[in-house]
């Protein structure tokens, strides 16, 4: 098989892939529950951003905010990501 053949149905799957995602609708937006915390909390915690976990590691300063609480917007998250300059 030739690498363009290759190349097209990578781009055929991940197409199908992004598809499927965009059609899921989810009410808040943060983390997958682990199976162990799913029934204590209602609301997902939120997302692990690359930037904030470097900052934390790196600096030993937490960015992360109320990891307790997602986020209703994506308004919400694109803020908290801005914020975290």
């Amino acid at each position: 098989m030739s690498e363009s053949d290759i190349e097209v149905i990578y781009r055929q799957l991940t197409n199908f892939f992004l598809f499927q995602l965009f059609k899921l609708d989810f009410d808040r937006i943060g983390s997958l529950l682990s199976p162990q915390t799913e029934s204590q909390s209602p609301t997902p915690p939120r997302p692990l951003t690359f930037k904030a976990q470097t900052i934390l590691q790196n600096g030993g300063v937490d960015t992360f905010g109320d990891r307790a609480k997602g986020f209703a917007t994506t308004t919400e998250y694109f803020r908290y990501v801005v914020e975290q300059d």
